[in-house]
């Protein structure tokens, strides 16, 4: 099968959570040397769950570049 000719596809790194942390108790466990990445996570799980990591870059910039 032959690709068409034009510009190549974009590929968009999306971000997701895969596990909940519902009390502040275990956030706390978790995330007690990491304190970016208990942004990170409060942010996705605060627009449901999942977002591109350029967005959460943009907004946060808390996490690094792919």
């Amino acid at each position: 099968m032959q690709r068409p000719a034009g510009p190549a596809e974009q590929v968009e790194r999306v971000l997701a959570l895969t596990a909940a942390l519902p009390s502040l108790l275990e956030r706390e466990r978790a995330f007690k040397r990491a304190p970016k990445r208990r942004v990170a996570y409060e942010a996705l799980e605060a627009i449901g769950g999942s977002a591109p990591v350029r967005h959460l870059v943009a907004q946060l910039g808390c996490l690094p570049l792919p």
